[in-house]
């Protein structure tokens, strides 16, 4: 059985631009998320996300799952309050309604964008980018071992359960507590697996050049052109004027993208 992972290896513009810059756009990402002035904001990122995904070719299933499991998020902070303000006919977007529904667009526009990222990064290339824009190359390479080991760990455990469904075990979402029974006595052997695996996984890293103390071998090397310098200063200009709208010192563009007040507001 295939693990679904997340790089899709597909040719786009996004794939293209380097891993340095897409690094460097994510962080900005989660600037942009704290000093972003209102939802309409949030909401315009969250269309950026949309075009970006178009272009980076991303993985729909994960763009799916992982949206999917922000709807009982998105219905706590946005649905259930703005349902209950029209049966009392409120029809009024008051701070604490606008401030969750910048909460809700701010994780769908870090789905959309982080996964079109991501998606568009080999591991190896993800290392560099991250170690690229300042991150200490031992936590960079810990976070590409991450997905490595988690790969295969999900791996082991189609595996460990097809086995054990040869065997009479088999995991069934519709019968809970057996689920959870079963579910128990898979973990022991897969644990055991992972472990094992660890050893080897580190020993064919290095023969393959990766390690936590000098820069990979790279497949291909980092270029940053034209195209990486505009979409750095796009990304920063934003961000900047963003924070500037918030703070007062730089004037909306239109009144809807002024600062909002407080969630009690």
């Amino acid at each position: 059985m295939r693990v679904p992972v997340i790089q899709t290896g597909r040719d786009s513009f996004i794939r293209r631009r380097d891993p340095r810059v897409k690094v460097a756009l994510f962080v900005l990402l989660i600037i942009f998320i704290y000093v972003a002035p209102n939802w309409v904001w949030m909401a315009g990122m969250a269309a950026t996300g949309v075009v970006l995904a178009m272009l980076a070719r991303a993985p729909l299933c994960w763009l799916v799952v992982l949206l999917a499991l922000q709807i009982p998020n998105i219905l706590g902070l946005v649905a259930i309050p703005a349902a209950g303000q029209l049966m009392e006919g409120d029809l009024a977007l008051d701070g604490r309604l606008q401030f969750g529904l910048k909460l809700a667009l701010a994780w769908v526009a870090s789905i959309l964008i982080g996964v079109s990222l991501v998606s568009s990064m080999e591991i190896d290339e993800l290392v560099e980018g991250m170690a690229g824009v300042g991150v200490p190359r031992p936590v960079a390479s810990a976070v590409g071992y991450v997905f490595l080991l988690a790969y295969l760990g999900f791996g082991d455990m189609l595996r460990i359960g097809e086995a054990m469904r040869l065997k009479g075990i088999e995991l069934d979402w519709r019968q809970p507590l057996r689920f959870m029974a079963d579910l128990i006595r898979l973990m022991p052997p897969l644990v055991f697996t992972i472990m094992r695996r660890g050893a080897a996984m580190s020993a064919a890293l290095s023969l393959r050049g990766y390690s936590a103390t000098r820069a990979p071998l790279r497949r291909v090397p980092l270029k940053f052109d034209s195209a990486d310098a505009v979409a750095l200063a796009c990304g920063l200009l934003v961000v900047g004027y963003a924070g500037g709208v918030q703070a007062g010192v730089a004037p909306p563009p239109v009144p809807a993208m002024a600062a909002s007040g407080t969630p009690d507001g």
